[in-house]
């Protein structure tokens, strides 16, 4: 010890083991319990079809049979050292009932998960960012990459530099919110400085410092917590009031209008009514006129051809007395 490479491999596994499984941990609860809105053994207990399919993956008999699941296809692999870690067989036999063979662990949480089991229960979320899946395939590359090493000094203060900087960056994209970016980047900061051979007392001092700022920003996390959650409750009561005042000036804004829509609608159509009507006033005294007046003009060649006729009739009966009395006349000569 006392090397600085050497030093710097064990912080770096140090920084992977703790602050990153934490982080990760907090982004586990975070994303996939939704701010721990439900339990990690709820959460198991949701999931344990698909997590048992993972696990026994080259079963031959049929799964889950009489079941919801039949002929279920689950895609991926499951460690059988997470699955045991997290559920307990209830039967040796086989029933063919996957999900009656298997329970979640009492009082299993998030805490006994290690870098593993989170990366593992993470990526199966698929609720990661493509960028949060990058940054988690980085975190696991620069584990194997420091956890199996041939010696702690077969790597260069520039490497291992690099791997602070990739490592630091890549667990920070993932501490939410802010207040808890800032305490992750004091431990990450507090640790690069720590000396593996430095005096006890001087660490210890440093430590207990440490601590209290952690504390201090713990306890500040909180109050942004409260602060927040008080301020949007705030706004939205705010925005409520607003949105039931506006309600109140739209509605009588509309009542109005519909009013005003409607007392003009109705003059226009009385309006319209009234000019429909004058129009077929002068239509139909236009056609009266001329009714009338075809009226009087039949009448009159009516009057014509009555007064021809009965000259006529006149006429003929002049004609037929003249024939009567000559009738008469010859007649009344012969009988004298």
């Amino acid at each position: 010890m006392g090397d600085d490479r050497s030093d710097d491999h064990l912080k770096i596994f140090k920084c992977l083991i703790d602050t990153g499984a934490d982080v990760l941990r907090s982004t586990l609860e975070r994303k996939v319990l939704n701010n721990n809105a439900i339990t990690f053994e709820q959460y198991l207990d949701n999931v344990k079809h698909q997590f048992y399919h993972q696990f026994e993956k080259n079963r031959n008999k049929p799964c889950c049979l009489h079941s919801p699941h039949v002929n279920c296809n689950v895609n991926g692999y499951m460690d059988k050292k997470i699955f045991q870690k997290v559920y307990n067989k209830t039967s040796e036999l086989d029933t063919r009932q996957c999900l009656d063979r298997f329970k979640v662990k009492g009082g299993v949480s998030t805490d006994e998960l290690d870098l593993s089991d989170l990366n593992f229960f993470l990526w199966n979320s698929k609720m990661l960012s493509p960028q949060e899946k990058e940054s988690l395939q980085t975190i696991m590359t620069i584990r194997s990459y420091i956890c199996h090493p041939e010696s702690t000094q077969c790597y260069s203060i520039t490497e291992l530099e690099n791997v602070w900087i990739s490592l630091e960056n890549d667990i920070l994209l993932f501490a939410e919110p802010y207040r808890y970016k800032k305490m992750v980047t004091l431990q990450i900061t507090t640790l690069r400085k720590y000396k593996i051979n430095e005096n006890p007392k001087e660490v210890q001092t440093r430590n207990d410092c440490t601590n209290q700022l952690m504390k201090e920003e713990s306890v500040g996390i909180k109050n942004c917590i409260k602060d927040t959650y008080d301020k949007t409750t705030s706004s939205m009561n705010e925005t409520a009031q607003k949105l039931a005042e506006n309600h109140k000036v739209l509605t009588t804004r509309c009542i109005k209008e519909i009013k005003t829509t409607v007392t003009e609608d109705g003059s226009n159509t009385r309006l319209h009514s009234e000019d429909q009507r004058r129009a077929i006033d002068s239509h139909l005294t236009e056609s009266e006129n001329k009714v009338c007046q075809t009226v009087i003009q039949s009448g009159g060649r009516l009057e014509d051809k009555l007064t021809e006729q009965q000259n006529e009739i006149r006429k003929h009966n002049v004609e037929l007395n003249a024939v009567l009395m000559e009738e008469n006349r010859k007649l009344t000569g012969k009988y004298e």
